[in-house]
């Protein structure tokens, strides 16, 4: 998040108005992290604006190689070189002090946060003479803000009176929370090449300078340079320097992976909000020497290994466009799924402020939906019969007539409820072994009665002996009537039941004896089918309808199909697949489809809808999350240490239907909770949730049932929605002004 109460001295000149007529105008940047190319000469050119990332997890030793080509070393304060000529192979590089000395944990009470350094000293000082206990005002990075902690403890519970004094005295929102109380002995770094050379270096950072190709960490390939220095504990941080522009391209499609989501005008709002974000972050980290960490606290950056051709074509076709606010990069925080509304940004996060993060409806007005809607009419339905072959199976049978390996006269309301014949049988098994490869069948059972259909139709399996064991046949043959069965037969049948391809009937009993209905047959084969992957069918997603044909993108194929002309439809719903008369789709729904002899669609099944926002395809569109009594209590006591917990209710909401605070009363005391410290306290997917309790006899809180929608915190851009709006055809601008309030697009070209 920027940093604005850091003064902001870097200006860069817009080469052109986005939107508008160009003009010339000046954009305010945070100060950036020192760059090595401003201190050192490393004979590579990094064009601007440069910026440098931490890359997390390399504290104690970090191995730099190059993929091919080799690499240099220099002293990242003078610029010699480290090593005569070229470094054997990669470099291993560790700190050569001592080891940590401490590693625990120091715990302190978060009074608050402040946007202004003189309101945060001002509160430190207040509670140190109110509270008599020691208070600091100190800046965190990761937020942009001046937190306030009160008081020193090793143990979290020794930290309780004073919490309970911060809360009487109107903090109500205080905390406890940990820190690392890290320290290492002064020291350089060392050096240790693939021949096990052994260089210690008196500098304290090094820098890694490719000579013709990608440079390695740990294997991983990154462009630009990479230095490698030590904190102020001794610790190593590993730093990423670039051009911006090849930063990004590591950045979009970790955070909209152009695989998932592959469209165009989605990515490049991606790719506008992540280069506002990194501008308007510059020097989030300077005090370790870099401007923005590669991890989902700042926003993931994953090198080189991350590019993808979509995503890199969406960050060259926006090339330097940011959102700006006045004369500043807005702080563009974007969401993965908002659950169908964004949220004021004060609501999530109660320290901040900012007019373009307003909460916004994800989703298409009334009049586009009905403009966009798509209704589909198809084969009259049989009715699906109630009992064992109902539901799935329904939907098999249609696709077994697809395949046409079995006719469309088979489904037939008559003829299904009608027993099944041997004719029926061999010519429809004869017909699925075919098309699975399998041998032809031997002729079918005269009569055909369940057992001997099933002797039949798995003859080539034997016996099942592969998956049921002579022990287990016991524990699967649940069913009254199974003990009746004849000994050579119970394996078999074991075997069935465990493979789910037969089931027993409404009553519970086999009736192993009996002549089957057609449908119940055709079950059978329709679930053989499947183990078989002989009906299968195609996955696309829906883009659009003209006349006759559907416009649909299989993986990365674009293409339009004829619709046959009274198509089989079949939809889920609630996880079950049924044929239906009539389908309404929108363009963005998930479909499958299976092509007749002339390329026609013969079937198109429609996959569960979960509404009609533009978010609504994200896996956790919908949740619900449990929580017994002993896990909420080990969340909230970090954040709320209450005791036992007595009651947990909504306080209030924000426009979207978001959380904004919560009260626990437990049996030590009352705490409220609010912001996006509530998702973390209570181990949720988002703060947009309702929650169900369930009691103890003496009226503690028993399990608490959270059912809600989203992933993330909902504030700007929610990207699974760009998604939806780009299916819709909206641009890359018209998305970013609708997340985005009052913002204005421009390019900003370099500094030199």
């Amino acid at each position: 998040m920027p940093a604005w109460s850091r003064a902001p001295v870097l200006a860069l000149v817009l080469a052109a108005a986005v939107t508008g007529p160009a003009r010339s105008a000046a954009v305010d940047l945070p100060r950036a992290a020192p760059t090595v190319s401003d201190r050192i000469r490393t004979g590579v050119e990094i064009r601007r604006p440069r910026v440098r990332i931490g890359l997390e997890g390399h504290a104690d030793a970090v191995r730099i190689g190059a993929r091919s080509g080799g690499f240099r070393i220099l002293d990242g304060a003078s610029g010699a070189p480290l090593f005569e000529g070229r470094a054997a192979g990669p470099v291993l590089v560790v700190p050569a002090g001592e080891p940590v000395a401490d590693r625990s944990e120091v715990f302190r009470i978060q009074v608050g946060s402040f946007r202004e350094e003189h309101r945060a000293r001002d509160l430190a000082r207040r509670l140190e003479a109110e509270l008599r206990a020691p208070a600091a005002a100190r800046w965190e990075p990761t937020r942009g803000v001046w937190r306030v902690r009160l008081g020193e403890a090793d143990r979290r519970e020794d930290l309780a009176d004073l919490l309970g004094a911060v809360r009487e005295a109107g903090w109500d929102d205080a905390f406890i929370a940990g820190e690392p109380r890290t320290r290492r002995r002064d020291g350089g770094l060392r050096l240790v090449d693939a021949r096990w050379v052994d260089l210690p270096v008196a500098t304290s950072r090094v820098v890694f300078v490719p000579e013709a190709d990608l440079l390695l960490v740990e294997d991983r390939p990154y462009r630009g340079l990479i230095e490698v220095l030590l904190d102020p504990w001794g610790a190593l941080v590993v730093v990423n320097e670039l051009h911006v522009e090849d930063y990004l391209r590591g950045v979009v499609p970790e955070e909209l992976g152009p695989a998932a989501w592959p469209e165009l005008e989605a990515l490049k709002a991606q790719a506008v909000a992540a280069r506002t974000y990194v501008l308007g972050n510059l020097g989030q980290f300077a005090e370790l020497g870099y401007d923005i960490c590669d991890s989902p606290r700042c926003q993931v950056y994953g090198g080189a290994a991350s590019e993808h051709p979509l995503s890199d074509r969406a960050v060259r076709e926006t090339r330097g466009e940011i959102l700006v606010h006045g004369r500043r990069p807005i702080n563009a925080m974007y969401t993965s799924t908002c659950g169908g509304h964004t949220e004021d940004v004060e609501v999530v996060f109660p320290d901040m402020t900012a007019p373009w993060l307003r909460g916004v409806p994800c989703l298409p007005d009334e009049e586009e939906l009905a403009r966009r809607r798509i209704v589909l009419r198809g084969r009259p339905v049989a009715p699906v019969p109630r009992g064992p072959a109902g539901g799935d199976d329904a939907a098999l049978r249609e696709r077994l007539a697809a395949h046409g390996i079995v006719g469309r006269d088979a489904l037939e309301p008559a003829r299904l409820a009608a027993p099944v014949t041997a004719l029926d049988a061999m010519r429809w098994a004869t017909a699925l072994a075919a098309a699975a490869g399998l041998p032809a069948p031997p002729p079918a059972p005269d009569p055909p009665t369940r057992l001997g259909l099933w002797r039949w139709l798995w003859h080539a399996d034997d016996s099942g002996a592969g998956l049921v064991g002579p022990r287990d046949e016991s524990a699967v043959l649940v069913p009254d009537d199974a003990r009746s069965l004849p000994p050579d037969d119970r394996r078999l049948v074991a075997s069935l039941l465990a493979r789910r391809l037969v089931r027993a009937q409404e009553d519970g009993r086999l009736h192993a004896g009996d002549v089957p209905p057609r449908e119940e047959v055709l079950a059978w084969l329709g679930r053989r089918a499947l183990e078989l992957d002989a009906i299968p069918w195609r996955e696309a997603v829906l883009l659009g309808r003209r006349g006759d044909s559907l416009r649909l993108r299989e993986r990365r194929t674009v293409r339009a199909w004829r619709l046959a002309r009274s198509p089989s439809l079949v939809a889920q719903s609630a996880g079950a697949w049924h044929p239906v008369e009539r389908l309404e789709l929108a363009p963005g729904d998930r479909v499958a489809f299976v092509e007749d002899r002339d390329g026609r669609l013969a079937l198109l099944a429609a996959f569960e809808r979960r509404g009609t926002t533009d978010d609504r395809y994200s896996a956790r569109y919908r949740w619900t999350v449990a929580r017994d009594r002993r896990e909420l209590e080990r969340s909230l006591a970090r954040v709320a240490p209450v005791g036992r917990i007595r009651d947990l209710k909504i306080v209030s909401r924000g426009v979207s239907g978001r959380v904004r605070e919560v009260e626990i009363a437990g049996t030590d005391g009352t705490a409220r909770v609010a912001g996006f410290r509530i998702r973390r306290a209570l181990g949720l997917w988002e703060t947009l949730f309702d929650v169900e309790l369930q009691r103890d006899p003496d009226g503690l809180v028993r399990r608490a049932i959270f059912r809600g929608r989203g992933w993330g915190h909902g504030v700007g851009l929610c990207q699974v929605g760009a998604y939806g709006r780009a299916l819709r055809g909206d641009g890359y601008r018209q998305i970013l002004h609708h997340y985005y309030t009052g913002v204005r697009l421009v390019r900003v070209g370099g500094t030199r």
